[in-house]
């Protein structure tokens, strides 16, 4: 049960992340024709492209050690 949660998050997220590329191919579908479909479905994954990229970095940056601070008590040595 657990892995069929986990699947349609992720196909929930998917289609979030997705929706600049739906809106923006369906907007230019109806305003340009076929040519308007393709360009509004390229800057909408270019929009998705952007957002996975900052979505990766940030739990990169989440995921690091950060150095050990030297406490009140012990010495400074150097």
């Amino acid at each position: 049960m657990e892995q069929i949660k986990g699947f349609a998050l992720y196909i929930l997220a998917l289609i979030v992340l997705l929706a600049p590329a739906i809106i923006l191919g369906w907007i230019g579908l109806t305003l340009l024709g076929w040519i308007g479909l393709i360009l509004g479905i390229i800057a909408g994954l270019v929009i998705f492209a952007f957002s996975v990229n900052k979505i990766a970095a940030q739990e990169e940056a989440e995921g690091e050690i950060e150095p050990a601070q030297p406490s009140a008590e012990e010495p400074h040595q150097g």
